[in-house]
């Protein structure tokens, strides 16, 4: 999946989840939420909505360009889950100490090809019959 086509589900995965929220709010306060006296005043709130939707856009075209996302639900998905997935990344990354790998030995070798004893059973050479010659004819 290309990283703008990933983008853009994940963007309609955010706004998809903002949406439901601004409808429960108008439904909780009978009116946009802030034009209440008690909420949220309209440019903090757009604020939150941009940056919830650039996060959402960011990791899909992120998820979708390493090859994580295989098509617009999964991008859909990590849209809508993108705060999640930040926060558990975050806990994941300050929680497990960082693991060196541990060097490889080779303890066994593997035995060497036999050489042939006689010239018969040699595999045969290519020649200008057997499609194996410099390329005149």
């Amino acid at each position: 999946m290309e990283w703008w086509t990933a983008c853009l589900w994940g963007l309609a995965g955010s706004a998809a989840v903002e949406a439901l929220e601004l409808y429960r709010a108008i439904q909780r306060v009978k009116g946009f939420p802030w034009r209440m006296p008690d909420e949220i005043p309209l440019a903090p709130y757009a604020v939150a909505v941009v940056i919830r939707n650039a996060l959402g856009a960011g990791l899909a075209a992120a998820f979708g360009s390493s090859g994580q996302i295989a098509g617009p639900l999964g991008a859909l998905a990590v849209g809508v889950a993108a705060p999640k997935i930040v926060e558990q990344l975050l806990r994941q990354g300050l929680s497990h100490p960082v693991v060196e790998p541990v060097p490889i030995q080779v303890t066994q070798t593997l035995p060497r090809a036999e050489e042939p004893s006689s010239p018969s059973e040699a595999p045969p050479q290519p020649t200008p019959s057997m499609g194996g010659g410099a390329g005149v004819a």
